[in-house]
């Protein structure tokens, strides 16, 4: 049988299409031919009757649970997780020299000194986390060491030349 809508084949005891999702007319046909259910009213004349036992309402109040250590635990693992037992990966470092050679290139910029500076801060960051994990810089890390550095002081000089530029400019030109 297909789907009469996007075109799939599906099983025929299939009720919607496996691929648009669409009812399909064998199931449309069942619901077309089952009658509406007739809901039968009670008058609401019956509800007020005495005859009518009516459930008593009990309050129920929470119970306070407290923790207690002497239990014992709900759950107790009884082997190591799979991710326990594998090596752990390598870091080359390669991201910190990413950020040092972009804080070098963006200091050197008059204008984008101060993206500079921010990624050579990144670059340190993440160098000081790569030592913390790996004892050492080698590697593309310890390139990156010395390009940060580099980094952040062309960084600052050109952002003091940057400001120092336009404090004369603004003073020669009365602006401040």
């Amino acid at each position: 049988m297909f789907c009469k809508h996007c075109g799939t084949q599906m099983p025929e005891s299939a009720k919607f299409c496996p691929t648009c999702g669409k009812i399909n007319d064998v199931a449309e046909e069942v619901i077309a031919a089952q009658p509406a259910p007739q809901i039968e009213e009670a008058p609401i004349s019956d509800y007020s009757d005495a005859s009518n036992p009516v459930e008593e309402i009990v309050d129920v109040q929470p119970q306070a649970t407290y923790f207690d250590p002497s239990a014992e635990p709900a759950f107790v693992p009884t082997s190591t997780p799979s991710f326990a037992s594998q090596p752990a990966k390598k870091e080359s470092g390669a991201g910190c020299l990413v950020f040092a050679i972009l804080g070098l290139v963006f200091g050197c910029s008059f204008f984008l000194s101060i993206i500079g500076i921010v990624f050579s801060y990144i670059a340190r960051g993440m160098l000081n986390g790569y030592v913390q994990r790996n004892g050492s810089t080698s590697g593309p890390a310890s390139a990156a060491k010395g390009l940060s550095i580099a980094g952040l002081i062309v960084s600052w000089v050109m952002a003091g030349i940057f400001t120092f530029y336009f404090v004369i400019l603004g003073l020669l030109l009365g602006l401040l």
